[in-house]
């Protein structure tokens, strides 16, 4: 039986593959699902520069303080987004860019979860609201889990 995850919601089939590999794949898959949603939805803010790096050296969970970091600035950009709702502007191109940086943030958030089928099944769900492009997002998760 499968893991409950938000990403088999969203894609059963990838999310029962990630359901049988080991972990250094799931990690790489949720780093893979983090550069997708930042190429394409770019964020300059330092914690995601910190959040990088620690990805980078592999420290995952609350070290040095990055998570915490992140979460804030998800909580910041999801305001901004609630605030242009609640003002009858839903549906303006800041509240998108306001949804899109919060969900690009969070795959960088949810990368560092110290559980890596947490990490990676979260980094791409995430990823896939922060861009809209499951079918781009899914090719370039299967391209990182056949290479590694």
């Amino acid at each position: 039986m499968m893991r409950p995850s938000s990403l088999a919601v969203l894609d059963g089939d990838l999310a029962a593959q990630l359901e049988h590999v080991p972990e250094e794949q799931l990690r790489a898959a949720a780093l893979a699902a983090v550069r997708f949603a930042l190429a394409r939805t770019p964020l300059t803010e330092p914690a995601i520069a910190a959040g990088l790096a620690a990805l980078d050296q592999r420290r995952y969970g609350d070290a040095g303080g990055v998570r915490p970091e992140l979460e804030s600035l998800v909580n910041e950009y999801d305001q901004r987004q609630w605030t242009l709702q609640d003002e009858g502007r839903g549906d303006a191109p800041e509240y998108f860019d306001a949804f899109e940086k919060a969900r690009a943030a969070n795959t960088v958030y949810y990368a560092l979860d110290p559980d890596p089928w947490l990490a990676a099944t979260r980094a791409i769900y995430d990823a896939e609201a922060a861009t809209n492009d499951l079918a781009g997002l899914r090719q370039e998760v299967q391209r990182v889990l056949q290479a590694s």
